[in-house]
């Protein structure tokens, strides 16, 4: 039993380092590439990266990275009066915050 679980951890510890050089590859292969603004803007809106790896990704410090990101227009349709308007979000911190329920400008139902 006692070899088994040593086995075990032996293959558990020789997967990590594949996964580790795997991970390296691919992060290799990222900073040869050149990201655009615009592919910069679809991974930041799009996608779920932290700012640390898409920093790493695109080979711009975390800091500087708003200065390539672009705001976003963000449609709000009331249920009730169905009035539409469209507001500028800069960061998906700010995205966040429009998502949430809030009465409407114009007949103030919870939109």
């Amino acid at each position: 039993m006692l070899e088994k679980i040593e086995k075990l951890s032996n293959d558990i510890k020789n997967m990590q380092k594949e996964i580790n050089l795997v991970e390296k590859e691919m992060l290799e292969i990222l900073n040869e590439m050149k990201i655009d603004d615009e592919v910069l803007n679809y991974i930041y809106w799009e996608t779920d990266l932290s700012l640390k790896q898409l920093s790493q990704i695109s080979n711009i410090g975390q800091a500087k990275l708003y200065q390539h990101i672009q705001d976003k227009n963000v449609t709000i349709i009331c249920p009730k009066c169905q009035v539409k308007w469209i507001e500028k979000v800069s960061s998906r911190n700010e995205l966040k915050k429009k998502k949430k329920v809030r009465p409407c400008q114009k007949c103030g139902g919870l939109i």
